[in-house]
């Protein structure tokens, strides 16, 4: 069965530790505009702008024009680039460039553990949870339940 489902091939990022040391290169009063660059950069990327020039990092995600399923690609840019496992729902509950970037650095600079660090904008819902637990399921096991979904909607 497993054979039947292909996921898409990830190509080798930059790891958290290469994007970390990065940061200690430049200056502390940069890297918050280096990550302020970072997430405006993706946003752009994923949707279709050519650069960045036109995302402003306090504009809200939701009035930029990214739905659900740009959020999670560009969930998915950022985990590749920091190394980090972000939730699904990281564009809502962080809604600004500015937001995530902060979070980026709280989670790079080791300042979120024990509680730490930025809080999301709102609190996730239990279905945004079970969305985010997804990612973690193996694939034979999405197999089975969407097998089992269609056989209940017949």
């Amino acid at each position: 069965m497993r054979a039947l489902v292909r996921g898409p091939r990830r190509r080798p990022a930059e790891s958290s530790p290469a994007l970390a040391a990065r940061l200690v290169e430049l200056a502390p009063a940069d890297h918050a505009a280096f990550l302020r660059d970072l997430v405006a950069r993706m946003v752009a990327a994923v949707l279709g702008f050519a650069d960045a020039a036109g995302i402003s990092v306090t504009t809200s995600f939701k009035d930029l024009g990214i739905d659900s399923l740009t959020a999670v690609e560009l969930r998915n840019r950022i985990n590749t680039v920091s190394g980090l496992r972000l939730p699904a729902t990281l564009a809502f509950d962080y809604p600004t460039v500015t937001a995530v970037a902060e979070l980026l650095w709280a989670e790079l600079s080791g300042r979120r553990e024990g509680g730490q660090g930025p809080r999301p904008a709102q609190e996730r819902s239990d279905a945004a949870e079970a969305t985010a637990d997804i990612d973690s399921m193996e694939t034979a096991e999405l197999v089975r339940l969407a097998l089992g979904f269609a056989e209940r909607e017949r």
